[in-house]
């Protein structure tokens, strides 16, 4: 986009139109007239011209310089022209013409008009002082907001010293010691000479401008230096001041002190008539203009910087918080208290401070909190507010008043305030700030229109910060006694507890708030700007707030009320807002609380704070109804209502960035992003409950008829309006026709969810699925559009999200095939699959084994589904002979790293695990075929694992072990059951190759003793172990099976040579894991195992406590068999015709009173009958429950309901 400055007849046209501008009733200028004036401002700018020959090619387009008479037209009407109907704004035009000439001046195209710019600039007829007045003024107020934090007023300040701070940043202070630039240096000298040579009449405007300059971190901290090094050299008596500057803390802080000395020699007495109309002595007009304006000054400074806040304060000899708390106490204007009030509240930023500011608030009575024996009248603030302020029909003292409780309240907030001298608390200051303040604000008159919002805002802003602080505790619904002067006294409340109580009340307070709520509405909905609109909107903010805390804060608050059995009443809030306005005489709280969502563009925060209650009182199926009839009582109403929720939902983000608050529209976006989670979430909870509700209106079905009979259309066809259904559809439709997908899934998961949540419940719903299905059918093509592209799996997903997801997608596979015809589907997928040939071989195999994460798991679930079908092993000879079956097995060496990083204490990503699981699947699948589990072997399989350092990190804490440190969602599970993922998948892997290597055993064994002997440490942790959870049956399950195959004299003779001491050794882990074996088997047969079944008792729910007794028996008996085979296997090898012999138990065949042995002492044979006995136990009680089962079962149509649903439930059992 190309800018062009206008021609001369264009420019005057402006100038002529800029000549008649009037001023909003705010003292601003409206959008357009503002836009007009830049553009005005742009065809005089020829600042370009100072930044290089580079930058001045188009100097020849310039119409000031190429068009005749351009300078002399220009000139004549700004300067010799009719005066403008806002001086200001001619004034500003005239500076930048005078800027333009001068710099125009300056060049050798300008030769030709050169003397014509002189002679202008010498007639340019200009009172200096009064003009330097006005500049002054206008750099002050044009640097004093900076809501980007930019601080462009760097730029005036060059400081002497070079700075050693690495956190200054901005105009030329990256280098310190690099000389600032010119136009830096006579800035900064204009600033620090004008303080120099400063008369008197400019004295005003100078600290106006100070202040602006004086607007951020860096800037005040310049601003301090430069008051300070103003002052008189250090150590220098207080009658030195008068020789220093005027313009330092030396000079400004003894004046203050002087004033204060003078004037509290008039302070009038609490009961005289004079404290009512105070006389104003010793402070001139002019002396209050300066005084105001270093106040304000002071403010800005120590706002910003903490450390000129706390090195002021605790100056020893100017105490600024004193000697301006004793000015308050003078008779002063209430513009001045005002401003010493505003000054008190930037030095309370600081906690220290604020502390003992609290103090000193009750120490000099500003606030009067205790009454005085005697006293026929109030004192302090009250009476300025109702006899002066009133009177006045201006309140600064009283805005002053509450923006210094606001400040103080979030700094500090002593709870023994006032202690000694009356009941501590916060009580009086909360009982002013809502009685005279709140309440009393709609009456007042007001000279000025914006204050009465501006007061308004100020106090609600306490209250807010007071109840978000709240959290209701036993002890606030105690009465409790303090004594004071001997007597007792009831304690004050919180002042949370005491908003609460009036909000959760029929009260002025909350009457008031709902009031104010109705009324913003309704100045909101006439989209024309007044005075104190943005204060309204403010207090509007607040108002909102406090009603959500209170539903946030309500059940709490009930409980423990109920629980304390006080007298008090209260009702919830959502019951008070089913009410009566006093205004409208309607029901039309909750709809006014709607009613902010149709600005949340203008106003995000309101209708996000609308939004949060709306959901909160959508929880509460009675009031569904009701609002549903509220919501469409009146159609004009309804429209507007409806276009609310659905401006909220259509509303665009940049959901790239909704972690930061930095930028004010990375804010916003963040909170139109929040606010549609609320509104979805409050479609979730009304659909869920029984119609009419909110979500049915919202969502465009009939309210009044039958929901079956709603006709869903397009927007504006046959009057449909456009209903948060059609935003829903229209945000998921977007990028479903590309081949990526729908956009949202990847930019915004958790909006998709909740999008497609709703979808689901309306198409699950009987009244609704009809009307729904067709209009996705028939208008949106919507199932095909995003079924095409399930499932949904992002870089960016959750762990969580993506198993769910593909178990979700094998689930649907299972449904979609019928059982009687699985087989079949089978048959016809393989031969689809085979018509393919090699190339699909190809690209899964090489996906399988390189692919993206999510890729590898889909690939890997291929490989191992159709290796199952596959008879003929065609996939399995390709993925042998391709080699990429030892591409995988290589790979396991690689995961290691990435596995053992899942045992860490902190809950990391799963990925890792979830990839090794597919894997370890498929191996497994390859493993159950001999020729599978031979190539498996030849490619080195076991090396691969003896060779991973995740076998040796078992979690060794007991309190790690058993209850780990689970994910707050309760999905990640514990480092020991992470390590079970990873451990059993490799110990069934193991055993399946032992089980299927017939020929190739021996190797087989050799390979997987080795396995164990590497990872022996954890073996025995895991044989003596003391957990006898399912997850530790499971474990012993698979290695006493393997042990019993592979722990055998002799396994490791593969008639290779084996050195007598490497034989010893191996044979010395061999009896360790025999001894074990059976150490293990005495605890399970013995008296341990009535103790490791009662043990599950505490730990299941009673409807589980028979289906998991069962489980872990079953697994107990398998234990068992897997050791009694491997003695089996023992005694034969050390047969008569063996080399050597073995003993395993003790020669006595009686059953031992305890036989929980030692495992050193060799268990006696009586352990063995023991076993034997109990297994006959066992299965003669299995036989029986079986053949009742099986007699039920012949006569079901007979059975009771009760034996019915058992026989269901135990068929179930047997199934899963």
């Amino acid at each position: 986009l190309v800018i062009s400055p206008l021609s001369k007849e264009d420019t005057m046209t402006l100038i002529g139109h800029l000549e008649t501008v009037t001023a909003e009733a705010d003292g601003s200028l409206d959008s357009v007239n503002l836009a007009l004036v830049m553009a005005l401002l742009y065809c005089l700018d020829v600042s370009f011209l100072e930044q290089g020959t580079e930058d001045r090619e188009g100097i020849h387009a310039l119409p000031l310089l190429t068009e005749k008479q351009y300078v002399a037209a220009v000139h004549s009407r700004l300067v010799e022209g009719q005066a403008w109907k806002l001086p200001g704004l001619q004034a500003g035009v005239q500076l930048a013409w005078a800027l333009s000439l001068r710099a125009v001046s300056q060049l050798p195209q300008g030769a030709g008009i050169t003397p014509f710019i002189a002679q202008a600039i010498v007639n340019f007829k200009i009172n200096f002082t009064l003009d330097l007045d006005h500049l002054m003024i206008l750099i002050g107020e044009f640097y004093s907001k900076d809501p980007f934090e930019l601080e462009l007023a760097l730029e005036f300040w060059c400081p002497s010293e070079s700075l050693q701070h690495t956190s200054l940043t901005g105009s030329f202070l990256g280098v310190p010691l690099q000389r600032p630039p010119h136009k830096q240096v006579v800035l900064s000298k204009f600033v620090r000479q004008m303080g120099d040579l400063l008369p008197a009449t400019l004295y005003i405007p100078y600290l106006r401008m100070l202040k602006g300059l004086a607007n951020g971190h860096q800037c005040s901290h310049y601003c301090f230096s430069l008051l300070k090094t103003n002052g008189a050299p250090h150590g220098e008596n207080r009658q030195a001041v008068v020789s220093g500057s005027v313009v330092s803390w030396e000079h400004f802080f003894h004046s203050l002190m002087l004033y204060h000395e003078n004037l509290r020699r008039d302070v009038p007495s609490a009961d005289s008539m004079q404290y009512r109309h105070p006389p104003i002595r010793g402070i001139t007009q002019r002396e209050l203009e300066g005084l105001t304006a270093f106040l304000q000054l002071l403010t800005t400074i120590i706002t910003w910087s903490e450390n000129a806040r706390l090195a002021l304060c605790e100056h020893p000899q100017w105490t600024p918080v004193v000697v301006m708390l004793g000015l308050l106490q003078c008779s002063v204007q209430p513009v001045l208290k005002a401003q010493v009030l505003h000054a008190l509240a930037a030095f309370g930023k600081s906690p220290e401070i604020a502390a003992s500011l609290w103090q000193s608030l009750e120490y000099t009575q500003i606030l009067q909190t205790v009454k005085v024996p005697g006293q026929r009248q109030a004192a302090g603030i009250e009476v300025e507010l109702n006899e002066i302020e009133s009177s006045c029909e201006e309140y600064p003292l009283t805005r002053a008043f509450c923006h210094l409780i606001s400040t103080l309240v979030e700094s500090a907030l002593p709870v023994n305030l006032g202690a000694g001298l009356r009941a501590p608390g916060f009580q009086p200051y909360l009982d002013f700030l809502r009685d005279s303040v709140f309440l009393a604000f709609p009456t007042r008159a007001y000279r000025r229109p914006a204050e009465k919002w501006e007061l308004a805002e100020a106090v609600l802003e306490v209250f807010h910060k007071l109840l978000r602080e709240y959290e209701p505790q036993p002890a606030d619904f105690l009465q409790e006694m303090v004594e004071l002067q001997g007597e007792q006294m009831p304690a004050h409340k919180p002042p949370g507890h005491s908003l609460m109580f009036h909000l959760l009340n029929d009260s002025p307070t909350l009457s008031l708030c709902l009031s104010l709520l109705e009324e913003g509405a309704r100045q909101l909905d006439t989209y024309a700007p007044f005075p104190g609109k943005k204060q309204l909107e403010s207090a509007v903010l607040h108002c909102l707030c406090l009603l959500e805390l209170a539903l946030q804060k309500e059940v709490t608050f009930m409980d423990l009320l109920r629980e304390s059995q006080t007298s008090l009443l209260v009702s919830p809030v959502e019951q008070l807002l089913q009410g009566v306005s006093a205004q409208s005489r309607r029901a039309d709280h909750i709809t006014n609380i709607a009613r902010y969502l149709y600005h949340s563009s203008s106003n995000p925060d309101a209708a996000f704070q609308s939004a949060k209650i709306l959901r909160r009182i959508a929880r509460y199926p009675n009031i569904q109804a009701r609002l549903v009839g509220d919501f469409t009582h009146d159609q004009v109403v309804s429209e507007k209502l409806m276009a609310g929720f659905v401006e909220c939902l259509d509303s665009e983000e940049n959901l790239f960035s909704l972690c930061s608050d930095s930028d004010p529209e990375k804010r916003v976006a963040r909170i139109h992003h929040e606010t549609k989670i609320h509104i979805l979430n409050l479609l979730i909870t009304s659909l869920e409950l029984k119609g009419p509700n909110l979500g049915l209106y919202l969502l465009g079905y009939e309210v009044k008829k039958p929901v079956s009979s709603t006709n869903l259309q397009d927007p504006g066809v046959l009057g449909c309006p456009r209903s948060c259904l059609h935003a829903i559809l229209s945000l998921l439709q977007r990028g479903s026709e590309w081949r990526t997908g729908p956009v949202l899934t990847k930019q915004a998961p958790q909006l998709a969810e909740l999008f497609y949540q709703v979808i689901y419940q309306l198409c699950a719903c009987p009244d609704t699925s009809g009307p729904t299905m067709r209009y996705l059918r028939t208008s949106q093509d919507f199932l095909f559009s995003h079924l095409q592209h399930l499932p949904f799996i992002l870089p960016g997903m959750s762990d969580r999200s993506q198993h769910i997801c593909l178990k979700s997608t094998s689930m649907w596979e299972r449904l979609t095939a019928p059982e009687d015809c699985f087989s079949k589907l089978q048959r016809e997928n393989l031969a689809i699959i085979e018509s393919y040939g090699t190339a699909l071989m190809e690209v899964v195999c090489r996906d399988a084994c390189d692919g993206h994460e999510i890729g590898r798991m889909l690939a890997l679930a291929v490989l191992d589904r159709v290796l199952s079908i596959d008879r003929q092993c065609q996939w399995l000879m390709y993925l042998c002979n391709s080699g990429y079956l030892r591409v995988l097995v290589e790979s396991l060496r690689q995961d290691d790293a990435a596995l053992q990083t899942l045992l860490t204490p902190q809950p990391p990503l799963l990925k890792p695990l979830y990839i090794y699981e597919s894997k370890m699947a498929l191996l497994t699948r390859v493993a159950k075929t001999a020729q599978g589990a031979t190539e498996l072997l030849r490619c080195g399989l076991v090396g691969q694992l003896v060779e991973c350092q995740v076998f040796h990190m078992l979690p060794q804490n007991e309190a790690l072990r058993v209850f780990g440190q689970r994910d707050p969602s309760g999905f990640i599970p514990s480092p020991l059951e992470r390590y079970r993922q990873i451990l059993l998948p490799t110990l069934r892997l193991m055993q399946v190759i032992l089980t299927s290597t017939t020929t190739q055993h021996q190797q087989g064994a050799a390979q997987v003793l080795q396995w164990l002997i590497v990872h022996s440490d954890v073996i025995q942790s895991i044989l003596h172990g003391q957990d006898m959870s399912m997850g530790a049956l499971q474990e012993l399950s698979l290695l006493t099976a393997i042990i019993s195959k592979t722990a055998l004299p002799g396994a490791l003779e593969m008639g290779q040579e084996i050195n007598s001491a490497a034989l010893m050794e191996l044979q010395g882990h061999i009896g360790r894991f025999q001894r074990q074996s059976l150490s293990l088997l005495v605890r399970l047969v013995g008296t341990d195992r009535a103790r490791y079944l009662k043990q599950i008792e505490e730990t299941v729910s009673p409807g589980d406590l028979a289906e998991k007794r069962e489980e872990m028996e079953v697994a107990m008996q398998q234990i068992c068999a897997n050791i009694m085979e491997y003695c089996q296997t023992l005694l034969l090898q050390s047969s008569a015709e063996a080399q050597f012999s073995l003993c395993l138990f003790s020669p006595s065949a009686s059953e031992p009173a305890d036989v929980a042995v030692p495992s050193a002492r060799v268990p006696s044979l009586g352990l063995v009958l023991l076993l034997l006995k109990n297994s006959a136990t066992d299965f003669f009680r299995y036989h029986d429950s079986h053949r009742q089962s099986l007699n039920k079962l012949e006569r079901v149509e007979q059975l009771p309901p009760e034996e019915l649903k058992e026989v269901y439930l135990s068929t179930q059992r047997t199934l899963q």
